[in-house]
C-alpha cells in the first residue's frame, strides 16, 4: 500500500516546469512530444518504437493513469509551467518498499534538451522520494552508450554504482549492458 503522500499527490512545481500525472485528454500532447522526439528516443526506449498515435496515446495515457491509481508506478509528464507544452516524462518507477529504493527515469523533448528541464525534474523528485515518501536510496539506471542521460545523473550527484552485463533491452530490441547510477538519504541530506 502506497503511503498517503502518493495518494493524495497531484504535482510538483520548480522554477521552470510542473510534473504531474497524465490525465484524460492529455493523449494528443503526449503524442505530438513522442512523435517530434522520435529520433533522439528511439535509440533507448522499446515503447518509442511501438506505433503511435493521438488514440494509442491516449490509451497509454489511461494505462499510466491506471497504474497510478493500482499503485504501480508513478510515471509524470514534464510540462511547462502553464501546462500548455509537454518537455518531456519522467517519473519514479521499480519501487521496494522494504528497502525503501525506487528509480527515477526521464526523457525530454526535441527542442528542450540541454536546457536544465531534466536536471531540475530529477531534483525536483529526488526531493520528493527523500523527503516525503522517506526513500533510502533512488537509482537513475542507463544503457552506458546514453552519455547524456549519465550527464544528467552526475550533474544532479548520483554516484555510478556499477554495470550489469545484458540485463535490459536497447530501443531496437537488442540486448544491452545498464549502468545504475544512486544516491542516498544521507547523500542528499548532506547537499
Amino acid at each position: 500500500m502506497w503511503p498517503q503522500e502518493l495518494i493524495d499527490f497531484r504535482q510538483l512545481v520548480g522554477d521552470r516546469v510542473l510534473l504531474r500525472p497524465y490525465r484524460k485528454g492529455d493523449g494528443l500532447a503526449l503524442y505530438e512530444a513522442i512523435h517530434s522526439s522520435l529520433d533522439r528516443i528511439t535509440p533507448w526506449f522499446l515503447w518509442a518504437n511501438a506505433e503511435h498515435s493521438v488514440e494509442i496515446s491516449e490509451s497509454k495515457v489511461e494505462m499510466l493513469a491506471d497504474l497510478f491509481l493500482n499503485q504501480q508506478d508513478l510515471t509524470l509528464g514534464i510540462w511547462d509551467l502553464d501546462e500548455k507544452t509537454i518537455l518531456g516524462g519522467s517519473g519514479l518507477h521499480r519501487f521496494d518498499w522494504k528497502l525503501r529504493l525506487c528509480e527515477i527515469g526521464y526523457w525530454i523533448r526535441t527542442g528542450f534538451e540541454g536546457k536544465g528541464y531534466v536536471i531540475e525534474t530529477v531534483k525536483l523528485l529526488e526531493d520528493f522520494a527523500f523527503g516525503v515518501l522517506g526513500m533510502n536510496t533512488v537509482q537513475i539506471r542507463l544503457v552506458p552508450s546514453n552519455v547524456r542521460s549519465q550527464r544528467v545523473a552526475e550533474r544532479c550527484g548520483y554516484r555510478y554504482d556499477g554495470t550489469v552485463r545484458r540485463i535490459t533491452f536497447m530501443g531496437n530490441g537488442e540486448l544491452a549492458d545498464l549502468s545504475i547510477f544512486s544516491k542516498t538519504v544521507d547523500e542528499w541530506e548532506a547537499k
